[in-house]
């Protein structure tokens, strides 16, 4: 509980000041690690571990002014309400798009650069040969038929043709970007049949592309 209400006041201080944000939610309300989620009529789902890379984001100004945001990596852990916070110097109303990589493109996975939001330990990185993780999705659901009930998805993989980085750009109408997970679960994903993914592929590549059409400014 404590961190969804210190994600909501960072989500609501933050779109005052017109700064640029990014969440992970259910329904279009952020998601709380510690609560669970109606799947269906008579099942649930509780998240313990939401993490995702966004990459070379760019706002595209109105007139000939972009501005390109300060780091090229930003690894969104939703354990740390702070990472929700993309900027807070720039006022997005003079801007008209955004343009990012949900992911790590082909360049950043090969670039040997292991610092910062890169560096392994933060659990994000398989192996030179297969890269980072672009997007880790862990928790419980009455539907896997466990004794543990632990769902587990590593969605990652930058060789094409099954690369889950895809480039985005949205018009720019609010300040909060956002992913929500419901369509995920709701329609894509069996957790009857599927649990756990932790290898690049062709579902990783299509789990991905589900994840492409789920994100969205609010």
């Amino acid at each position: 509980m404590r961190t969804f209400l210190v994600s909501l006041l960072i989500l609501f201080s933050c779109q005052a000041k017109g700064q640029l944000l990014f969440n992970f939610t259910w329904k279009s309300k952020p998601i709380s690690l510690t609560r669970y989620y109606p799947l269906g009529e008579k099942d649930s789902i509780q998240f313990t571990d939401l993490k995702c890379y966004l990459s070379n984001i760019e706002l595209k100004g109105k007139g000939n002014k972009d501005y390109q945001l300060a780091s090229a990596v930003y690894l969104i852990d939703a354990e740390d309400s702070t990472s929700f916070v993309l900027d807070r110097s720039i006022d997005t109303k003079n801007f008209k798009s955004i343009s990012f990589t949900f992911g790590l493109d082909s360049i950043i996975n090969t670039s040997g650069d292991l610092e910062g939001d890169l560096d392994p330990i933060l659990g994000m990185y398989w192996a030179w040969n297969t890269g980072y993780i672009h997007c880790k999705i862990v928790g419980h659901s009455s539907l896997v038929h466990t004794p543990s009930h632990l769902f587990d998805f590593h969605i990652g993989g930058y060789r094409k043709p099954n690369a889950t980085y895809f480039k985005l750009e949205l018009p720019l109408t609010s300040s909060a970007l956002e992913l929500d997970l419901y369509l995920l679960f709701n329609e894509f994903l069996n957790l009857n049949l599927l649990h756990q993914l932790v290898v690049p592929g062709k579902l990783a590549f299509e789990i991905a592309t589900v994840l492409k059409s789920s994100i969205r400014l609010k």
